[in-house]
């Protein structure tokens, strides 16, 4: 028994299944899914192929339809050739004949390897026959061993996604360092709309976390909406005063207003014992 089975390049949308469904009285959406079930249980059968015993309520359940519509999809399969005798039609056909485990194709490549076949380098000489072994030497990846390690990925980057949000810890950061939930929201929307605008090159970035702390810190360098200043002195104007920084000037005024009249009453004799004003300049 193995753990996958083939389909066939537009097998989804195949004209056979409009027939069919029409036959059955279903959508074709509905037909299509029963076919895949069928030929996922006989995949998975002792005798591959074969589809007797199917769960007709099961698949009715799952599929959202009715038992009886199921039992006609499967008719009307009957009917089209799909299913000829319990069995899905053509399967020794469409599936190999190597009907192993991956371990095994795996075992088998190697060994082949070891007699000193080298693909890439006699493939463009390689007579026809050889085709069928290039072929499973392509199947492998579906199922590859532990110990084989996949493509690195492409150093060129990638684009932002749209959904794309910074790690907990990276906006719990931003938050702190940008003055509030508030601020920090608004300079995400500014990183997405800019990074979604860009194309090329030079909107790739093989981090996006790291390239989302450069951007708080330098929104942290000109100062945010704080009015927080660099050794440029570049930065954004600076809030207004709060309430209570007007309530404290305001108490400065009139404690200072205060004290100048005392000192203006405590300076007046003397300035005017002196002739006043007309005197000050001397006779």
């Amino acid at each position: 028994m193995t753990d996958w089975f083939r389909s066939w390049h537009g097998a989804p949308t195949d004209p056979k299944w409009l027939g069919i469904a029409r036959k059955a009285g279903v959508a074709p959406g509905i037909a299509v899914a029963v076919a895949w079930a069928l030929m996922d249980r006989a995949s998975q059968a002792d005798d591959r192929g074969s589809i007797a015993g199917y769960d007709a309520d099961g698949l009715a359940c799952f599929f959202g339809c009715d038992p009886e519509q199921v039992d006609a999809i499967v008719s009307a399969m009957e009917e089209k050739g799909v299913v000829d005798g319990g069995r899905l039609s053509n399967w020794e056909k469409r599936q190999p004949k190597r009907e192993d485990t991956s371990t095994q194709r795996v075992k088998e490549y190697r060994e082949r390897n070891k007699v000193g076949v080298k693909r890439d380098v006699t493939q463009c000489n390689a007579p026809e026959a050889d085709t069928e072994a290039d072929t499973e030497v392509e199947e492998l990846s579906p199922s590859l061993p532990s110990e084989v390690r996949p493509l690195a990925p492409t150093e060129r980057g990638s684009f932002l996604n749209p959904d794309w949000a910074p790690s907990d810890a990276a906006m719990a950061l931003a938050i702190t360092e940008l003055g509030g939930q508030a601020e920090a929201s608004r300079t995400l929307e500014k990183f997405r709309n800019y990074w979604l605008s860009k194309s090329g090159k030079d909107g790739r970035k093989r981090d996006w976390e790291r390239t989302w702390r450069n951007w708080v810190m330098t929104e942290m360098d000109r100062g945010g909406r704080h009015g927080k200043r660099t050794g440029s002195g570049v930065g954004n104007p600076p809030r207004g005063p709060t309430k209570s920084e007007l309530n404290r000037a305001a108490m400065v005024e009139v404690l200072t207003g205060r004290a100048d009249s005392r000192l203006s009453a405590s300076a007046s004799p003397s300035r005017w014992a002196d002739g006043g004003p007309e005197g000050a300049g001397g006779s």
